[in-house]
């Protein structure tokens, strides 16, 4: 068993090192779609459209954000167990929160694989769109040395499960939140 887990640590990080950007212009690039993917600004164009009633259903916009939310606490969880250092400790300062010094799964790839999944199997039209969008943001995280290959697989696997759930247990969601939803626009009149 340890030889196996060996030889995938050296595959990792392998295709870690291929992915890797190699040029001021690829980390211009990658950096623009790590940070794409970060939490606060996410919530804070989520909460947007909540307040503005944009693109989404209130309920699908909550869902999402429940989801997003537990994708969280899922990979912290399972980073504090793991402790998986970062391929580059140094660079993964300057986009890394301080408080979450681990690897091991990514809560980028997490966060946009479940926004990603929701909005597929609610908006199928439009679903593709955030597809490539959270491709592009697990590139970044890999293409800045801040995670693994196997981290983003490993957040965004956590990601599509919790996506999976929240669709099949949408409409127990959608009861439970529903007055959440109708109520608030009556706070903006």
């Amino acid at each position: 068993m340890t030889a196996i887990l060996d030889e995938l640590s050296v595959w990792d990080k392998k295709i870690t090192r291929k992915i890797a950007a190699n040029s001021s212009k690829q980390m211009k690039l990658a950096s623009f779609f790590a940070i794409s993917g970060n939490a606060p600004q996410w919530f804070i164009m989520s909460f947007m459209f909540f307040i503005f009633d944009l693109f989404m259903s209130r309920n699908v916009n909550l869902l999402q954000m429940s989801l997003a939310a537990a994708c969280g606490l899922t990979t912290s969880m399972i980073k504090f167990l793991t402790r998986r250092k970062r391929p580059n400790e140094i660079l993964a300062k300057s986009y890394a929160v301080d408080i979450d010094n681990w690897s091991f799964p990514s809560g980028h790839a997490g966060r946009m694989f479940s926004l990603a999944i929701t909005l597929t199997l609610f908006y199928p039209r439009v679903g593709w769109v955030f597809l490539i969008w959270a491709i592009a943001v697990c590139y970044g995280r890999i293409a800045l040395q801040i995670h693994w290959f196997l981290d983003i697989v490993g957040g965004a696997t956590i990601g599509i499960i919790w996506a999976v759930i929240g669709y099949i247990l949408r409409e127990k969601f959608f009861v439970l939140f529903t007055p959440i939803s109708e109520w608030f626009p009556q706070i903006l009149k």
